[in-house]
């Protein structure tokens, strides 16, 4: 148990290290990269995903550009008539609960005094709705709320002076130093200009700096 509890530990912690050095906080998502509810959520269950696997899902979900925030496991989507395409990598989820040594079931926290107990920890590997084909109409995530707004006046100024090639479409935020150039989600993907001017200059500060 102990070496699987620090075999997932470290995943985690590799895979947030990983966020950070790639100058992407994975807490900072300002635009809105898709459909629904931005709590990364079981397309199967219907159930959101709590503690560490809200960040883990929101990394990868920012990473790879997915539209939605939907995922669920290979064996769901079979479930669900739908299959995980091809060469397809997934993404790992932790599960956490309490197990009760004797009769090997989970134990309601009420009762954990009473009986003996030990923390179980287990990973999964779970897809994103983009991920797989043949999902259920109903399935299907909706298109993605478009914003209206007036852009700050200074920030587009610092922008357009830059002489920098930014361009907008997909839903990641990125500058790729081998074709010198910026890519931001659509303006109408941000909620607000605050949000899109934000990205833009983090974007933009390898340019200012050489």
């Amino acid at each position: 148990m102990t070496y699987v509890l620090k075999d997932v530990y470290a995943s985690v912690t590799n895979t947030i290290i990983a966020a950070l050095e790639a100058g992407t906080p994975p807490w900072v998502h300002p635009w809105n990269a898709g459909a629904g509810d931005t709590r990364p959520y079981n397309l199967s269950s219907g159930r959101h995903y709590r503690g560490i696997n809200v960040l883990l899902l929101n990394m990868r979900a920012m990473q790879r550009g997915y539209s939605a925030n939907r995922w669920m496991t290979y064996q769901q989507a079979r479930a669900l008539g739908a299959n995980v395409r091809k060469g397809e990598s997934g993404t790992e989820v932790v599960l956490f609960k309490m197990l009760d040594v004797e009769a090997d079931k989970p134990v309601p926290a009420a009762h954990e005094g009473n009986r003996k107990v030990i923390p179980m920890i287990r990973s999964f590997t779970v897809f994103n709705a983009a991920q797989i084909n043949g999902l259920p109409q109903a399935l299907i995530p909706a298109p993605a709320v478009v914003h209206e707004w007036q852009a700050c006046e200074a920030a587009e100024a610092i922008i357009a002076t830059s002489g920098a090639d930014i361009r907008h479409g997909g839903s990641r935020a990125f500058y790729s130093p081998s074709e010198d150039r910026i890519q931001l989600p659509q303006r109408s993907s941000f909620a607000d200009a605050t949000g899109y001017c934000q990205v833009a200059l983090h974007e933009l500060t390898p340019l200012v700096g050489c």
